[in-house]
């Protein structure tokens, strides 16, 4: 058995055409997904963190009292797989280190020394080839060429203008009637608003043409300056295509050695890198939100085995390593609190995770959160007593895919009842050992639209929703978790 991981560090969903991008090229990855496996709904546990990948177990802030996860990677060598790994970081305090059976850091190209790996590897029946790049993370080396593709035409043209000559002249039609205080007759002349204005008068002077920000501060960014956001947007764009590109480079070396008939080769992220998407750059601040949280995870088995297959189930960082010992055909690794998702791939029926924990931390604060396949609630958790209250927030799932309509105020039982397995949740991180059964209480929205439907469709969901219920009762406590943190 074989098996290539490639880690992308501050890669995302958003910025792939396999996961909807319809504007950024990205030919490799979007071939790997129609070859492979996609994961829709894959989520980091603590964005940037690369333990949860390397351990199989939850690495979430705040880390007091944290047993020592188990060393994955070690127990795979202890089965007989050889380990190798490539790091091509700007930042090296990105990964951390690790007993590998070789390590590569030096500043050869990277299909180099991925080259020259493969070759070392031959001689193995069993190996796994780990590389991890930084190159999504400012700062960014920018080509010129593939910049210009991205911003270079549309920069001198406002791309909304003919929407905003439509709005105007709407907008100016309907002052005019106002003023005149009348309602116009059907076929009666209607006095033109734009009366001594040229249609063929020159447009205004074009804007400069854009040029690249490969070092983009962190932090707030005005939420209102389009053309800032727009540069920033498109620098991203053309480094994405370009680490997409060298990807191409790495797959034809695979190729090539016909290992694409033998190998695992699999793409994912520890956490995307956010590009203003709510008012802040890069990891300034702890971020929950889809930019952040959401990643690619892309598996494409040998000679493109369950091909075309998307899957639904919420998978997170931590299900990386317990796949790979399945893949190498060994027993569940003791002490992880990750899954193997091989029975996802081959289409079996698994009871599977309800819900995603993650959680970030910049400086002193901290925020954990839970998606579900029809919520996100994102918590905010002080410092210490002396720390202002930030309000929770809870967003619906698909329809608020840019998480910009809190729902909170609306279902304060249900943040309440979220916000107490959150707690049990991370307490039991902390504790050596697999982790226990923590059901997801019961949602009193998903109860309300079941009964609106025939009784029938769902008589056999029934016996999974009486524990849901049995929990939804215990809300009725008072919520001292809630209280703690307040």
């Amino acid at each position: 058995m074989k098996a290539m991981v490639v880690v992308l560090h501050g890669a995302n969903t958003r910025g792939i055409g396999a996961y909807g991008n319809e504007w950024i090229a990205t030919p490799t990855l979007d071939r790997l997904a129609a070859q492979g496996v996609v994961f829709d709904q894959h989520h980091a546990d603590h964005p940037g963190d690369i333990r949860s990948l390397l351990s199989g177990c939850y690495h979430l802030p705040p880390f007091e009292g944290e047993p020592t996860h188990p060393d994955g990677i070690a127990m795979l060598q202890a089965a007989g797989v050889r380990c190798e790994r490539i790091l091509d970081l700007l930042e090296p305090a990105r990964t951390i280190p690790g007993n590998w059976d070789a390590d590569d850091a030096d500043e050869t190209p990277l299909p180099d020394r991925i080259a020259a790996a493969l070759d070392r590897l031959q001689a193995h029946d069993q190996w796994l080839l780990w590389v991890e790049s930084d190159r999504l993370i400012p700062p960014w080396e920018v080509d010129p060429q593939t910049f210009d593709a991205y911003a270079g035409e549309i920069a001198p043209v406002d791309r909304f203008a003919e929407k905003k000559a439509a709005d105007a002249a709407q907008a100016a039609l309907e002052a005019a009637l106002e003023a005149a205080q009348v309602e116009p007759e059907l076929g009666a002349p209607v006095a033109n608003p734009f009366a001594g204005l040229d249609a063929n008068s020159e447009p205004e002077a074009p804007r400069e043409p854009q040029q690249p920000w490969p070092e983009p501060p962190e932090g707030e960014i005005d939420a209102d300056d389009l053309e800032l956001y727009d540069r920033l947007h498109n620098t991203f764009a053309a480094v994405m295509t370009e680490m997409d590109r060298e990807l191409g480079t790495i797959w034809n070396l695979l190729e090539q050695r016909g290992l694409a008939e033998s190998c695992l080769f699999s793409v994912t992220s520890t956490g995307g890198y956010p590009l203003a998407e709510h008012g802040v750059i890069g990891y300034s601040a702890p971020c929950l939100h889809e930019e952040a949280t959401h990643i690619p995870w892309i598996i494409r088995l040998p000679n493109q085995q369950q091909s075309g297959r998307r899957i639904l189930a919420l998978t997170q960082s931590v299900d990386l390593l317990p796949t790979l010992a399945a893949w190498f055909e060994q027993p569940p690794l003791p002490g992880v609190h990750g899954r193997n998702a091989l029975p996802l791939i081959r289409g079996e029926r698994v009871n599977w995770r309800q819900y995603a924990i993650f959680a970030d931390d910049f400086e002193q604060e901290i925020s954990i959160g839970i998606r579900t396949d029809r919520w996100s609630f994102h918590l905010p958790l002080p410092a210490d007593e002396n720390s202002p209250f930030i309000e929770p927030q809870l967003f619906e799932k698909p329809d608020d895919p840019h998480e910009r309509n809190d729902l909170r105020m609306q279902h304060l039982d249900w943040c309440d009842a979220l916000e107490d397995l959150l707690d049990a949740f991370h307490t039991a991180t902390t504790q050596a050992g697999p982790l226990p059964d923590l059901p997801l209480p019961n949602d009193p929205a998903e109860s309300n639209d079941s009964d609106s439907e025939n009784s029938s469709e769902h008589e056999d969901d029934s016996a999974g929703d009486s524990g849901a219920d049995d929990e939804a009762d215990s809300d009725d406590a008072p919520n001292e978790s809630a209280k703690r943190r307040r």
